[in-house]
């Protein structure tokens, strides 16, 4: 079955008296941003808004991609949320079968209570000078991961987007759709986890030791934060804390890796992480325990199989509308930038690729974003006027009501997260993305199978093209003027097979041809061709 896109839910949200079949949600509100339009967040298999109804407030997530059994896996993890109440960081969660109404279809949500907290990479970029902050939800965090592993469960996709900090430091994990139960076994996976928090041999792995690499990495990335801080202008990029997915696919030329392995308080943790990395994932567990291991990866990982996220060029604005709804990472030139003022009182950038009004693609920062880069850039944000730029989010669309044309859009949630690259960055990225979208080559032919060579036209001869003028049009008679065509002779057939009687009918009589026409023109009866004045002469007399 063929779920709805971002376009269909954007636009059934916006009614959600009429949409919103759930009971508890149907007379609620959802929260919209500067340009008019529903706030949304991608994750996983779903889309997330945030609704209002009476003094409650709800994270509800649509699915625009399938899962497998979704129905029965959010069962079992309700009912076990709900019998752990001491497991504060997992969230009250609620499957509704029947949740939305979206092109006459009724399709499930996912329904929680909203978690008034700071995704896990903002708060750290917020509290970079607060040791102690960092140092309390690092604890949070580990003895989150050690509380599911005591309980022989696992999250499945610990990273900074489903770790909410609370301005208290208490965190809550979010997004249960890649969560391990034991009973949910015999399901099996149906997510291998955000790419800079993973092992690169996960894929099908389901078990309960799914988080103690990525509980690993975010346990030593923070640590190397309190430590230096200056780590995070240079290694973090908006989607992550400090790795990233080449640094475990390539450990030994890992620059973040080499140095940790000089900081003397991380250096043990950050060589095992290293070994762990280059070894199987099986192996994993009892390496990062402190339990040296040399087993290799079972396949040699190549440049083609790290995993990253999808990129496009901003020019290629067909690929970018085929993948609203998806996160992407989009790169391109500045072509227009300006700091404007909402309808409501507030500040919005505005940044163009390509031609805006011939659907280019746009990036818009709000109130916060807006603050931020003001900041790092300078009021008027000149400095960063046509330099080549890279930024992951969302891929959503945006409608100007005076445009016939909609724009590709991604919402920039923090400055941090756009990426100033280089020129030869830039031209690797477009490189790479050309490779990715490229079609298969065309097999060739087979020799017998070759196409015929067409041969070239001999050019006509002023006469020739005189003649070809002057020729007469009309061919329902003979031209007397052209000589009889000779029957080709009968073919030779010495033994001629019997024919068997037949009755013969006869054949009514032709009637007569009527008299042939004297031609347009024709050559007067001397052998000498006539001049170009004799044939321009005798056809306007034939006017």
């Amino acid at each position: 079955m063929k779920l709805p896109t971002l376009d269909d839910y954007q636009t059934a949200i916006q009614v959600p008296g009429h949409t919103l079949l759930d009971p508890v949600l149907h007379a609620g509100k959802v929260e919209i941003n500067s340009q008019s339009m529903p706030s949304v967040v991608s994750g996983g298999f779903a889309l997330t808004y945030s609704i209002t109804a009476g003094s409650r407030r709800f994270a509800v997530r649509c699915f625009h991609k399938p899962g497998n059994r979704l129905d029965e896996r959010y069962a079992h993890i309700s009912r076990f949320i709900r019998g752990r109440p001491d497991l504060r960081f997992l969230i009250d969660v609620d499957y509704v079968a029947e949740g939305i109404l979206v092109n006459g279809r009724r399709l499930p949500i996912v329904r929680m209570p909203w978690v008034t907290g700071t995704r896990l990479n903002y708060w750290i970029e917020d509290n970079l000078d607060t040791t102690g902050a960092l140092e309390k939800v690092r604890r949070a965090i580990a003895s989150a991961t050690e509380s599911m592993s005591q309980a022989g469960i696992a999250h499945g996709d610990l990273q900074h987007g489903n770790i909410l900090v609370e301005p208290t430091g208490k965190i809550s994990l979010v997004d249960y759709d890649g969560m391990f139960l034991p009973e949910l076994r015999p399901l099996g996976t149906i997510e291998s986890g955000h790419r800079n928090y993973q092992h690169p041999e996960r894929v099908e792995d389901y078990n309960s030791s799914l988080d103690i690499f990525s509980a690993f990495a975010i346990d030593l990335a923070i640590d190397a934060l309190k430590l230096n801080k200056t780590l995070w202008a240079k290694f973090s990029n908006g989607e992550n804390i400090l790795f990233t997915s080449d640094d475990f696919a390539f450990p030994d030329s890992s620059d973040l890796l080499a140095r940790l392995e000089q900081m003397s308080p991380l250096a043990d943790r950050a060589r095992r992480l290293r070994i762990a990395c280059a070894a199987s994932l099986a192996d994993v567990p009892t390496i990062l325990a402190g339990q040296a291991s040399t087993t290799t990866r079972s396949g040699r990982v190549t440049p083609r199989q790290v995993r990253r996220a999808l990129s496009i060029d901003a020019l290629d604005t067909a690929t970018l509308f085929a993948h609203q709804g998806d996160e992407a990472s989009v790169f391109g030139q500045i072509t227009y930038i300006k700091v404007l003022k909402t309808r409501y009182g507030q500040r919005m950038t505005l940044i163009n690729i390509g031609d805006y009004n011939n659907s280019g693609f746009i990036i818009v920062a709000f109130e916060k974003a807006t603050n931020e880069l003001i900041a790092k850039f300078g009021p008027d944000l000149k400095k960063i006027w046509k330099a080549n730029v890279s930024l992951t989010g969302l891929l959503t669309k945006y409608q100007n009501p005076n445009r016939k044309k909609p724009n590709p859009q991604i919402e920039m949630q923090r400055a941090a997260s756009l990426q100033i690259l280089s020129s030869d960055q830039l031209r690797a990225l477009k490189t790479s993305a050309t490779e990715a979208t490229a079609p298969p080559p065309v097999k060739p032919r087979h020799p017998a199978q070759s196409a015929p060579k067409i041969q070239p036209r001999r050019a006509m001869s002023v006469d020739e093209r005189i003649d070809s003028f002057f020729a007469p049009k009309y061919t329902g008679h003979k031209n007397l003027s052209s000589p009889p065509k000779q029957a080709p002779p009968p073919p030779a057939n010495p033994s001629p097979a019997p024919i068997p009687a037949r009755r013969v009918t006869p054949t009514p009589p032709t009637p007569p041809l009527p008299p042939p026409q004297p031609p347009l023109w024709a050559p007067p009866p001397t052998q000498r061709r006539p001049s170009l004045a004799e044939r321009i002469s005798a056809w306007w007399r034939n006017l």
